[in-house]
């Protein structure tokens, strides 16, 4: 979009920045633009050469009929998910291991842990990695400071 069609109060980012233009005064080939940021002072931008660039609202671009294609909109809200899931609801032993796990395991240590009181028998057919499991429990109980003392019996 044009810089000359920048009003006082626009958002705007202006290398990588957001800020908002309050006062704007035109020369004779370019206008001289101050723009507020965040943090510091309010700084004075020459445009042209400066690129600044008017950011818009989810309304503007409503009205405009400017939609982003369907892939992108998927692909943020699987990468929101993705980021949210980790943040609330990971596992600790998961980044600290070099086994390669399965999902049922990483299902296994899940209802463990998430259940009220971690009393369960593990058992599986032969070669399904109970070990693993039993020491991804065991790690995580510890990680969590849910635990110092475990009893095998």
């Amino acid at each position: 979009m044009a810089t000359q069609l920048l009003q006082i109060s626009d958002r705007v980012k202006v290398g990588g920045k957001l800020g908002t233009v309050i006062a704007m005064e035109p020369r004779p080939k370019a206008t001289i633009y101050t723009i507020a940021f965040s943090e510091g002072p309010p700084r004075k931008f020459l445009s042209p050469p400066t690129m600044i660039e008017k950011v818009y609202s989810p309304i503007e671009l409503l009205k405009s009929n400017s939609f982003d294609l369907p892939i992108k909109f998927d692909l943020h809200f699987e990468a929101n998910r993705l980021s949210l899931a980790y943040e609330y609801d990971h596992l600790l032993s998961l980044s600290s291991t070099r086994t390669n796990l399965e999902p049922y395991q990483v299902e296994a240590v899940y209802r463990v842990l998430n259940s009220y009181k971690q009393r369960f028998l593990i058992a599986d057919d032969v070669g399904l990695g109970k070990t693993i499991e039993t020491g991804m429990i065991f790690k995580e109980l510890v990680l969590r400071e849910r635990t110092k003392k475990v009893d095998v019996g």
